[in-house]
Formats: structure tokens, C-alpha cells, sequence
């Protein structure tokens, strides 16, 4: 079968398999609008997969507890769900168009569609959402209600100047081409633990260990020390003088140029990338829309609100840097600390538009 719909451009689409990397955003120009795509992955209860849809910087649609075999419909073409791999990637394949309709009528994912879309509300694939329509209520899918608040403390031991700091649910490339992840945070009110993997992404096979502050991690044939662990981020400390001068040294220009090649300006203990990155001083405050747009800073770093549910009082916030997910905080809440780039914040209020974020000391 054949259809006069001309074919869009989906970047990185090949052969009819399209790869959607965990937290990158990705850009489809389509009759004279731009449409971002954003996908999320869950551990909880099962893994599965989330993905948002903006037009225009409005959220226009989100497909919720996607698994293999689930389908979406964007920009009026249909996807079929292959694989799904936790802080990895969702991997979608094209449902042939004699097949279309089948795959339509399959409702295999939950979304919502944003009240404001209603005029576009085609790319969700149907004329009105399963509950009736673009009037959906926006609560948080079942696997981010009753979010359980971490026990604290904050933070356990001390932070040195130098430190390298491995954000929560993020990596961080590091000296000899590898990296590490900060992926799970355990706290009992008195004490703090945290799981870290091996690899600045994640990748299946990877080592990972448990660690105390005062434990020691070998990366590589490199060594750190554990130096304090966060509900946000652990800092490393590297043993090699070699190494500490590595990290510490300044980056050629302090502007990105894109991609891979701002990792200088991502991932350093160079004092003067904070300061270059464009945060509000202390005291004041920063403002993360929650409409499936990218918000971009002079030294690479990107920021993403990957959901946002007023009624738990819980939202998610993720970062980007050198194509690398840098930070994943779900389930923060008012009162909450998170770290972008060097610079720390506290969660100062969510509403039904936005999160927003206060610096503070770091």
C-alpha cells in the first residue's frame, strides 16, 4: 500500500527503527512547526518507558508505561514499542501503513493530551484521549503517585573543593575514557549509601558497587575516594595527582560547540564553568517550564522537566551535557536540593507549568 502523506524526517531513523536515547531531546520539523520528542525511563514497578510530545514548545501529548509492543502515534505516523532499556534508550520501529489502523485501535500505552492542544490533537493519533477528550485531569502516571521522601539525612561526610560530582541518576566521564553513574541512593535517617556504575551511561554488564563515605572505588585502574554521598550526588575524590590536575584544568573556550565535544566544559572541577553557565546568582531563582521543552545554557548543559504532578507534589528534572545524561532527579519535591554543572539549588515551588528552582550555596 501506498500514501500520498509525504515522509517526515525523524533524526537518526534508520532502516525504520528509531532510537530515542534516555532524556536526549530530539527535534522533528513537520509542516511548519517544530516538535520535540522526549523519552523517559522508569524502574518502578516494572521498567517502562514514558514519552513526551511538544509542539511548538506546548506539550501536545504523552505516552505513558510504554513496553515492547506498545504503540505511538507522532506527527501522524505510527511506532511500534521494540525495546525498552532503563536510563538507556526506547526503541521504536514504523508500523507499516496497511497495519496502521490495527495498531491505532491497540491501546496497549496510556497518554494524556494537553487541554491546550485540542487543535492538534491528531498527533496523539486519534480524535480524543481514552478519557474523554483534551479536558484528561494532568495527575502523574500510577508509577510516580505516592513517591516515597527520602529519609536523610541530606548529606554525609565533607566535600572538598576539587571534588568530582556524580549527580543523581547521571554520569560523569572522567580521566582514561570512562566514567561513572550515581544510580540509586539508600538512607536510614542516620546514614547514607549509594550505588554507582561504571560508565559515564548506561550500558548492560556494567560493575556497580555499593559505597559508604570513606570507601574507596577503582575505575579503570583508577582510584577515588568516596568523600560524601547525597540524596543528589556523591563526591569522588581522585587519588592520582595526575588525575586531580586533569579535571582541574580550564577549558579551551567556555562556550559549547555541541555534541561529544563539550565534555571539557561538562564534566570538570575547573571552578570557572559555573560562573560561564548563565545561573542566577544566589538568592534568586530559576524557572523550568514543564511543557516538554529544552532549556539550553552557554556552557552545553541542557535542562528538561520530564513530568510534573501537583497534586503528589512531586516532579522530575533532568540534565544533559555533551549527549551524556548528567542528572535525573525524580520524585523531588518543595524543599529539595538538586545540582546542575557545579551550581546547587533547592526545589522552591512547583505548579501545573513549572518547576522552580532557588541557588543556594554549594
Amino acid at each position: 500500500m501506498t500514501t500520498d502523506r509525504p515522509q517526515v524526517k525523524y533524526p537518526f531513523e534508520f532502516d525504520g527503527r528509531w532510537v530515542l536515547r534516555y532524556h536526549i531531546p530530539y527535534t522533528v520539523e513537520h509542516e511548519g512547526h517544530t516538535h520535540r520528542i522526549v523519552a523517559t525511563i522508569f524502574a518502578r514497578p516494572s521498567v517502562h518507558g514514558r514519552i513526551q510530545v511538544s509542539r511548538d514548545g506546548q506539550l501536545v501529548a504523552e505516552y505513558d508505561e510504554l513496553v515492547p509492543g506498545s504503540t505511538v502515534e507522532i506527527t501522524g505516523d505510527a511506532w511500534r514499542v521494540t525495546e525498552v532499556e532503563y536510563r538507556a534508550r526506547v526503541v521504536l520501529e514504523r508500523v507499516p501503513a496497511e497495519t496502521k489502523e490495527e495498531a491505532g485501535a491497540r491501546p496497549v500505552s496510556r497518554y494524556r493530551i494537553a487541554g491546550s492542544a485540542l487543535a492538534v490533537l491528531t498527533l496523539a493519533g486519534c480524535g480524543s484521549s481514552s478519557g474523554g477528550g483534551g479536558e484528561e485531569p494532568t495527575t502523574a502516571p500510577a508509577t510516580t503517585q505516592a513517591a516515597a521522601k527520602d529519609k536523610g539525612p541530606v548529606c554525609v561526610g565533607e566535600a572538598p573543593r576539587d571534588g568530582v560530582h556524580v549527580l543523581r541518576g547521571g554520569g560523569f566521564q572522567l580521566p582514561g575514557d570512562v566514567g561513572v553513574q550515581y544510580t540509586e541512593a539508600q538512607a536510614d535517617s542516620t546514614t547514607r549509601k549509594a550505588t554507582l556504575r561504571e560508565g559515564d551511561r548506561y550500558e548492560s554488564g556494567q560493575r556497580q558497587w555499593t559505597v559508604e563515605p570513606g570507601g574507596q572505588v577503582t575505575v579503570s585502574d583508577r582510584s577515588y575516594t568516596v568523600r560524601q554521598i547525597c540524596s543528589y550526588r556523591v563526591v569522588l575524590e581522585p587519588k592520582a595527582s595526575a588525575d586531580k590536575a586533569a579535571l582541574a584544568a580550564a577549558p579551551k573556550s567556555m562556550e559549547a560547540v555541541g555534541g561529544s565535544a563539550d565534555a571539557p566544559l561538562c564534566f570538570t572541577t575547573n571552578p570557572e564553568v559555573p560562573a560561564a553557565a548563565g545561573f542566577p546568582a544566589e538568592g534568586e531563582e530559576l524557572s523550568l517550564v514543564g511543557n516538554g521543552g529544552v532549556q539550553r545554557f552557554p556552557t552545553g548543559l541542557s535542562l528538561t522537566v520530564s513530568y510534573l504532578d501537583t497534586g503528589e507534589g512531586t516532579a522530575g528534572v533532568a540534565a544533559n551535557c555533551a549527549a551524556i545524561p548528567a542528572a535525573a532527579y525524580e520524585d523531588v519535591r518543595v524543599g529539595d536540593p538538586v545540582e546542575f554543572a557545579g551550581a546547587v539549588f533547592e526545589v522552591s515551588d512547583l505548579t501545573e507549568k513549572a518547576v522552580r528552582i532557588t541557588r543556594t550555596k554549594t
